[in-house]
């Protein structure tokens, strides 16, 4: 424990660093642990958070358009605003029992009898649900984020013509997603003179082979795209800094691959903003050094113009905003 920080081991203790609506989750599914019964139940918790939440958003729609037309309108709080005062506005449905059933094939979480399900898996479960329902809301027409690998004529890859099915976006990226292995990645021992060179291991090498094999589907799908064309789905994409981007405490300095994607989005129209409650107020160039490394990749690969400007860090607890220029420097 002496190399974890005392930061660390008490992020939870800092109340803005706490979110009541996924600790009143985590609650409701305590009584099904205890019970040894969120194998049974845990789906219909989920399903009824949804119709909480489908209630919630209901209301509040409703009160908005009383007060847009006539100026004025009782307030009457929903069942969710009441169980969770601090809960907030949801802008989309969020399909939770999906994404918990994804989530649950894929780590087993209803299957364990000593460990209950944790602030973070609940976290990750809301995030799979937004990004289902976000993939849902595009649906219809010649859209989705990214069509998904499929057979075509020449062996295999994305047709240019490629047609999205009904359906097809969630459940096959569903699909795909529960099915993939992760191995945890750990240091070499030094004792381990296999791993001295960082590649010599099967696990290794099948793992910086999946690595590649990742990068090429999402460059492929990139490459697809006329140049200077806007990428299909949301404009904005905001990422949180530390235990994000880059290590707790810690800079964004060698991340290739990260840093590869994010310069992909901007390419392509994207806005990104880095949301941090790291507060250096406007002195941009402690911003500077904890994105150095991005920073740097953005002009070795000489990104320019109003890609650059699409690039923002909101700091400080959304106190202070600043904005990447042509200098590659932050500007407020």
């Amino acid at each position: 424990m002496s190399n974890i920080s005392s930061r660390r081991r008490n992020y939870l203790l800092t109340p803005h660093r706490r979110d009541g609506l996924i600790e009143w989750m985590k609650s409701m599914l305590m009584h099904s642990f205890v019970l040894d019964a969120l194998d049974t139940t845990g789906a219909d918790t989920f399903s009824h958070f949804e119709v909480l939440i489908d209630e919630h958003r209901k209301m509040t729609d409703q009160y908005l358009d009383d007060i847009s037309q006539n100026g004025k309108s009782a307030f009457v709080p929903s069942r969710l605003k009441q169980l969770v005062p601090q809960v907030g506005t949801f802008y989309t449905r969020l399909p939770l029992r999906k994404a918990f059933e994804a989530y649950n094939q894929k780590y087993g979480i209803t299957k364990r009898r000593h460990i209950c399900i944790s602030f973070n898996e609940i976290r990750h479960i809301l995030n799979l649900a937004q990004i289902i329902a976000m993939t849902d809301s595009f649906k219809g027409g010649n859209v989705g984020l990214l069509p998904p690998l499929v057979p075509n004529g020449s062996g295999g890859g994305r047709g240019a013509n490629y047609e999205m099915k009904e359906g097809e976006t969630d459940d096959q990226a569903i699909k795909a997603w529960t099915s993939m292995t992760v191995t945890p990645r750990r240091e070499p021992d030094e004792s381990d003179d296999s791993q001295a060179s960082g590649d010599n291991s099967p696990k290794e090498r099948s793992r910086n082979m999946c690595d590649r094999s990742e990068s090429i589907a999402i460059e492929e799908a990139f490459s697809l795209l006329p140049e200077r064309t806007a990428l299909p789905g949301p404009k904005l994409i905001c990422f949180d800094g530390d235990q994000t981007l880059y290590s707790d405490g810690a800079n964004f300095e060698s991340n290739p691959k990260l840093a590869k994607y994010l310069f992909l989005l901007l390419k392509h129209g994207v806005t990104i903003a880095v949301v941090t409650a790291a507060g250096y107020e406007y002195q941009a160039a402690k911003y500077e050094l904890r994105l150095s490394g991005l920073l740097a990749y953005f002009k070795e690969k000489g990104l320019e113009g109003d890609d650059l400007e699409r690039f923002y860090i909101f700091g400080g607890e959304c106190n202070y905003l600043l904005r990447l220029g042509a200098d590659y420097k932050l500007h407020a």
